[in-house]
This record gives C-alpha cells, structure tokens and sequence, in this order.
C-alpha cells in the first residue's frame, strides 16, 4: 500500500527546502561529533593535565568495573548493558 502524497518533489520549492534540512542535518552532524569529543580537543587536554578522564571514558570505565565485580549477573540477566 503506498500513500499518497500532493508533494511535487520536482518542484523549486521543494529543493530548497530539501537543501535547506540538508544543511541542518549537516551542522547537527557537525554538533554530535563535537560532543562526542566531549568538549573538543582542548577540553580533553584540560581535563588530562588536571589528572581527570572525561565523562565518557569514566562512564566506561564504571561499566568494566561493574560488569567484572564477582556475582554480577546484569549482563546476562539484561543481554548487556543499557544504550551501549
């Protein structure tokens, strides 16, 4: 079944629009990429003189942690670990 649409993706208008999203597609991008670096480069340099791990690498380290501590079951009650 395929649903109709009065759409015309040939259309002008239609084009900018489609590159107009693109483009915020592209910059979200850009963001997601940034934060998953948690801060950027300098902020990570900070972070390692100061003798700190950023947010993320903590977070994995405490997962390592809990999922070896001895009769933790979560992973194989759960089929791992929740977003990761």
């Amino acid at each position: 079944m395929r649903i109709s649409s009065k759409i015309d993706r040939g259309s002008e208008t239609f084009r900018q629009n489609h590159a107009f999203h693109l483009g915020l597609v592209q910059k979200m991008e850009a963001l997601a990429a940034d934060v998953a670096l948690g801060g950027g480069a300098e902020t990570q340099a900070k972070l390692r003189k100061q003798g700190k791990l950023p947010a993320r690498e903590r977070i994995e380290k405490l997962k390592v942690s809990i999922a070896t501590r001895p009769g933790n079951d979560f992973r194989r009650r759960y089929g791992g670990f929740p977003n990761g």
